[in-house]
């Protein structure tokens, strides 16, 4: 951080895998402020390394809502639902989006491919989603 910076404003701080994890379930219904690049996909691969433990816990078990539902990976895509889309809109509002612009997932193609670039981009000055902490 710069000398003449103030806390709290403009890009978010690098996180490693256990701090990622740590902000965003601390932050589980925050969808004010920013979230790094490495905040977001810590916690996307957090997510992914979840489903797959849910899937091999319901397949272990046997434990089954319908044929291909399994309680386990339910249980943990609804408790992580609200977090990832959390994260999501403070992960757009580093890159200097509204996380209205994130209904562009609708659209095939195109929209996948915004979405992606807003994932990966970031606005390295103070914008409007600063959240002064």
């Amino acid at each position: 951080m710069l000398d003449n910076e103030e806390p709290g404003r403009g890009p978010a701080p690098w996180h490693g895998f256990n701090s990622a994890i740590e902000v965003c379930l601390a932050e589980y219904f925050t969808f004010r402020g920013r979230a790094s690049r490495s905040e977001y996909w810590f916690f996307a691969l957090f997510m992914l390394l979840m489903s797959i433990g849910g899937e091999i816990a319901d397949n272990l078990s046997g434990f089954r809502i319908a044929p291909d539902v399994g309680l386990f990976g339910t249980i943990l895509a609804i408790a992580l639902f609200i977090p990832s889309l959390a994260v999501t809109s403070r992960r757009f509002h580093d890159a200097g989006w509204s996380f209205w612009w994130y209904l562009m997932v609708f659209l095939p193609v195109i929209g996948w491919i915004f979405i992606f670039y807003v994932l990966v981009t970031r606005d390295q000055l103070p914008n409007r989603f600063d959240v002064v902490r």
